[in-house]
């Protein structure tokens, strides 16, 4: 068994209400560091690859996304979707490209070489995630019904 968040964190909790959406918030964050390493040696954000996986899923998928609907399926919902995308622009990952029909639509689809890195990536992530064998697949399953639940419908 692992740490408990009261130890890790040096405190009491009001409730295990509380507790549970604090360990929620310091597990994820416990996650996000052990991949920090990869994004480093991309050169790349969580949010930046993000969008690239979103992009990679809808090309496989023979979808166009406008910049609205790469916003609307990202796990952080940042407002700084644009400036991501400029970013993944200049570094050759992504395309851009303005509807025909209306001028205000812009689409945005990832390149050769940005499927090149979310699959370079991917398998690192993956082995990553492969390292943390402190529950079964049972266990994981189980945690996975338990947090969709948390959600309200979105």
């Amino acid at each position: 068994m692992g740490i408990k968040l009261e130890e890790a964190l040096k405190t009491t909790f009001q409730g295990e209400k509380y507790k549970g959406l604090l360990n929620v918030m310091y597990t994820a964050n416990w996650v996000k560091t052990l991949h920090d390493d990869t994004f480093q040696q991309y050169h790349i954000t969580v949010s930046q690859f993000n969008i690239l996986r979103i992009l990679n899923g809808a090309s496989k998928n023979g979808e166009q996304l406008t910049m609205n609907q790469v916003k609307m399926r990202m796990i952080d919902k940042t407002p700084n979707t644009t400036r991501l995308v400029k970013s993944l622009l200049s570094k050759a990952y992504v395309k851009r490209k303005q509807s025909e029909d209306d001028r205000r639509v812009v689409y945005v689809d990832i390149t050769p070489l940005g499927v090149k890195l979310v699959e370079e990536m991917t398998v690192k992530l993956e082995n990553t995630i492969a390292t943390v064998t402190t529950l079964n697949q049972e266990e994981y399953k189980q945690l996975n019904k338990l947090l969709d639940k948390l959600r309200p419908n979105e």
